[in-house]
C-alpha cells in the first residue's frame, strides 16, 4: 500500500472519530457523533415504518370485496352465482406504483443503515439495532390490527 491509501477499521470501536457514508462526512467530536447516531436511530425507525406500510398496502391492494346478497332471499341466492369482485385495474396499478416507490425507499434506507454499521463504530451499530427495535415496537402492532383474517385463523 502507498502512503495515500485509507485504512478501514475492521473491528468494533467506540470512538468519536469516523467517516460516515461519504468521504466528506467526517465526524471529529462527540456532538457530531451524537447527531449522526441520532440520525441513524431515526432512519432505522423510519425503515421499520416503511416496511410495515408496505405490508399493509400489500394486504389492502389484494383485498377482495364480496358482493352483498343479504337483501335478496335464500332461493334467489341459490340461483345466483356468488362472485368475488376485485378492485378495478387502475387501483391495482396505482397501488403497485406506490409499492414500487416504497420498495425503492426501503431498500435505499436499508443499505444506508448497513453502510453505517459497516463503519464498525459501536455507537452506530447500537443506534441501528435499537432504532429498528424501536421501529418494530412503534409500528409492529399495526400488523396485528390489520392482518388478514386467514392469518388470524391459522391459515395461509
Amino acid at each position: 500500500m502507498d502512503n495515500n491509501s485509507m485504512s478501514m477499521q475492521m473491528s468494533f470501536y467506540f470512538g468519536d472519530t469516523l467517516t460516515l457514508l461519504f468521504p466528506t462526512w467526517n465526524i471529529h467530536s462527540a456532538w457530531q457523533l451524537f447527531g449522526a447516531v441520532s440520525a441513524m436511530f431515526v432512519l432505522a425507525i423510519c425503515q421499520e415504518g416503511i416496511k410495515m406500510l408496505r405490508l399493509l398496502l400489500s394486504f389492502w391492494s389484494s383485498k377482495t370485496t364480496v358482493v352483498n346478497f343479504g337483501a335478496i332471499g335464500y332461493s334467489q341466492l341459490q340461483s345466483q352465482t356468488v362472485k368475488r369482485m376485485r378492485r378495478p385495474w387502475h387501483h391495482l396499478v396505482m397501488s403497485h406504483l406506490l409499492q414500487f416507490l416504497l420498495h425503492i425507499t426501503q431498500v435505499g434506507v436499508a443499505y444506508l443503515l448497513m453502510l453505517a454499521v459497516m463503519t464498525y463504530n459501536g455507537w452506530m451499530f447500537l443506534a441501528v439495532v435499537f432504532g429498528t427495535s424501536m421501529g418494530y415496537l412503534a409500528f409492529g402492532w399495526v400488523w396485528y390490527l390489520f392482518r388478514p383474517p386467514e392469518v388470524l385463523n391459522g391459515g395461509v
